[in-house]
């Protein structure tokens, strides 16, 4: 089946439309395709296999859904790419009924089930294995008795930290929906791809810290543009390099931003703190804004120089930066590289500080190198940073994006 509208014919690239959406609703997704007064092609049917033309193929999917042993060398077969070709016969309706019957049959516990019991607690060993102390980063990452801790905090926060958790949620499928919105009609836009990934953990962790469902009708908190504010919404925790006057404490980033995808920040110092992206590109609606870099700046791009990366919560335009806001207290960064300072400010371009960057390495904390930005950027006006802010509860129980 071709996956591509190529026909030059109006009629045939519409026929191949509604083969694309057939092979969609054939797979489970949504109800029988009624665009015409007869339907394109047969409908599949309830308790019938999948048309075989709809079902994936493996090649495919092994290239798609590579996976690695712990020393970073590919398995042969990825796991993933097994579950979805064996399951591809299976639609989503009847994968639904079977996962019911599991449920009603009492072999597994669910979250709901769980948390129903008064006595049930996060444990430190409910989040490492024997082998964890070996663990070469384990002095980097923050300790499981931190992390348990504060999954049982939120809990303890009742309604109040639900409800945050829930816009969170909302945030992050908010990240996939309006980059959608750009991919479609914007050639430069890249596929969504590692928002929905994120987009799922920071869901399903709503379900092992609370046992139940977020609420996404709270929807995402509502940003104001910045036209209209004389100051920067912040990505990182404690990191506002113009800060929010109305503001208190600046425990963590600024809850009008909360994403999961580089694609879906759309202004400067709203990058996360996840993957590392390179300073140039850039997002829609920022394309034409670039750094103003100083004539003598020795942290510049050019012939032999070294490759530069944008910084965590110091990007300068919309679309760079790293991934999630917030960001995880376990990220770590997977390679090496440089990033130059920028000076920002509300309403004005973003500046590159004059001589100044920040290494970053394999293995090092992602919030650390964002926090020697942040002071870089802060000293270049004369300001200092104070004393970095222990990770917040939601950090913590955030798990990596990476």
């Amino acid at each position: 089946m071709k996956t591509v509208v190529d026909a030059k014919e109006a009629n045939q690239a519409k026929s191949q439309i509604f083969q694309l959406m057939n092979a969609i609703t054939d797979q489970g997704e949504g109800a029988t395709m009624k665009v015409e007064a007869q339907t394109v092609l047969p409908a599949g049917l309830v308790g019938a296999p999948v048309d075989p033309s709809y079902q994936p193929n493996f090649q495919a999917l092994q290239a798609d859904y590579k996976q690695y042993d712990e020393q970073g060398n590919e398995l042969p077969m990825s796991g993933a790419a097994h579950a979805r070709f064996f399951g591809g016969v299976v639609d989503h309706y009847d994968r639904f009924q079977q996962v019911k019957g599991l449920l009603e049959s009492g072999e597994i516990t669910t979250w709901a089930d769980w948390h129903a019991n008064p006595a049930n607690k996060w444990q430190p060993d409910d989040l490492q294995t024997a082998e964890y102390q070996h663990n070469q980063y384990a002095g980097v990452l923050p300790s499981a008795q931190a992390v348990s801790t504060a999954l049982n905090n939120l809990k303890a926060g009742g309604d109040a930290s639900w409800q945050e958790m829930s816009h969170v949620a909302a945030g992050a499928i908010a990240g996939i929906t309006t980059v959608l919105n750009k991919y479609w009609t914007d050639k430069g836009v890249d596929f969504p791809f590692p928002s929905m990934s994120g987009s799922g953990d920071r869901v399903s962790i709503c379900w092992a810290v609370f046992g139940q469902a977020p609420d996404l009708s709270l929807g995402e908190y509502q940003r104001i543009p910045e036209s209209q504010r004389d100051y920067l919404y912040h990505a990182c925790q404690g990191m506002a390099l113009e800060p929010n006057p109305n503001e208190t404490g600046n425990s963590c980033a600024s809850k009008e931003i909360f994403h999961t995808c580089r694609g879906s920040n759309s202004c400067k110092a709203e990058g996360g703190c996840g993957f590392v992206q390179k300073t140039s590109g850039g997002g829609a609606g920022c394309r034409s804004l670039s750094a103003t870099p100083s004539n003598k700046n020795a942290v510049q791009a050019g012939c032999g120089a070294p490759e530069l990366y944008s910084p965590p919560a110091d990007n300068a335009c919309g679309g760079l930066g790293g991934c999630a806001v917030p960001i995880s207290a376990s990220q770590l960064y997977p390679d090496g590289g440089l990033m130059p300072i920028y000076q920002l400010r509300a309403g004005q371009h973003p500046e590159q500080v004059s001589g100044e960057g920040v290494q970053f390495a394999t293995g090092d904390a992602v919030y650390d190198i964002a926090w020697q930005a942040y002071s870089k950027a802060l000293a270049a006006e004369g300001k200092t940073a104070g004393d970095k802010p222990q990770p917040s509860d939601l950090r913590l129980a955030f798990p990596p994006s990476t």
